[in-house]
């Protein structure tokens, strides 16, 4: 190759270069960090979510925070005319649509008016998991499901027939209405609209449960794989655990499950991550490696979440939050930093109206990105 020849070729590659690291570089990545010196009443953040007015809720350990994009307003005392409940725990939120919250407490279960800043404690004992539902908020309460009705504002007692364990892990609506719980000693329960219940699973440690974007019921469980079941409930498809095949899932807690915008399901191990390539059945495996560019920073996954872009973001347990982007085929790392994420915990994550990424940490406050 003469002289002119290799130049050409170093301007070609120098072109190549340019283009697929420039998209990199080219972003500049901001985080702001909403902590006790802001006025959040505890660094802990179990919950977050947005109401119609766009104002950014956040249970926390020490009760509600209410943040208006300037300021933060605390609820950490709740106490009416008669009785002081003290500072809540607050371990689970719910937005109605329709003006409420409802707070899953240390204390009870609370609704909490939008408009006028009162709440109200329900007559439910010992609530233990809340799901919002068509109709209203879907409660468990020692062993039986309840349904506050938001026409009506009345709790219900649904499916007398129906019994359920004290406590149970995850509980979610489908589209059709059918309601699926996972119980505390293993297998889940679907009930339909009809009052119908069937049992699945039978002795498997069920961990999470979602609704995809596909319409169906994904449900991850402690040891025995993936599960995909159709809104009516039949099973359609199992990926089991095989230590001869890279093409199974791993054989380890599913404790967290998000569906991205092309269907795919990623399933957040204890150690490790997945993929499942829905439309082939091929399953995918991410290895952490801290300190390889584009890998995961942490093995153990805490949560997942897709925004509007379909990036999926990864939480992990002390190794902060990951980034994954399917455009370029690798994992951009935020970690715990002055400038970076707050906290190496992450929790759940959100995206509000504006699509700004909202990062819950266990000892950090929160993060908006």
């Amino acid at each position: 190759m003469n002289k002119q020849g290799q130049y050409i070729y170093c301007f070609f590659v120098l072109i190549f270069l340019f283009c697929f690291l420039f998209p990199l570089k080219s972003q500049e990545y901001k985080f702001k960090t909403l902590g006790v010196e802001n006025g959040l009443s505890q660094i802990t953040v179990s919950d977050i979510c947005q109401d119609e007015k766009s104002r950014i809720w956040i249970a926390t350990l020490d009760g509600l925070n209410c943040y208006d994009g300037n300021h933060i307003k605390v609820f950490n005392h709740f106490h009416n005319d008669s009785i002081s409940y003290g500072n809540l725990y607050v371990t689970q939120m719910i937005e109605d649509g329709q003006g409420s919250l409802f707070l899953l407490t240390s204390t009870g279960l609370f609704q909490f008016d939008l408009e006028t800043e009162k709440y109200y404690l329900l007559p439910v004992s010992s609530p233990s998991i809340i799901a919002k539902g068509k109709r209203g908020v879907w409660i468990v309460e020692k062993g039986k499901l309840l349904l506050y009705d938001k026409v009506s504002h009345c709790l219900i007692q649904m499916y007398k027939d129906l019994e359920l364990p004290d406590t149970g892990t995850t509980m979610v609506e489908g589209v059709e209405g059918t309601l699926w719980i996972a119980l505390k000693d293993g297998g889940v329960i679907c009930v339909d609209i009809y009052g119908g219940a069937s049992l699945h699973l039978l002795g498997i440690k069920v961990m999470k449960l979602i609704r995809g974007n596909d319409r169906n019921i994904w449900v991850g469980s402690q040891e025995h794989g993936v599960f995909c079941f159709s809104p009516e409930g039949n099973m359609i498809h199992r990926y089991e655990y095989d230590n001869k095949s890279i093409y199974k899932v791993r054989n380890d807690m599913a404790r967290a499950l998000c569906q991205d915008l092309e269907g795919n399901i990623w399933i957040g191990y204890r150690s490790g991550l997945s993929k499942i390539e829905v439309a082939s059945g091929k399953i995918f495996h991410y290895q952490a490696d801290p300190n390889r560019v584009g890998a995961m920073s942490n093995r153990s996954v805490t949560s997942l979440y897709t925004d509007k872009q379909g990036t999926v973001w990864v939480g992990t347990y002390w190794g902060g939050v990951n980034f994954f982007s399917p455009e370029y085929q690798h994992f951009t790392h935020f970690h715990a930093s002055d400038t970076g994420l707050s906290f190496p915990v992450v929790g759940a994550m959100a995206e509000d109206k504006a699509g700004n990424i909202w990062i819950c940490t266990e000892g950090g406050g929160l993060n908006l990105y």
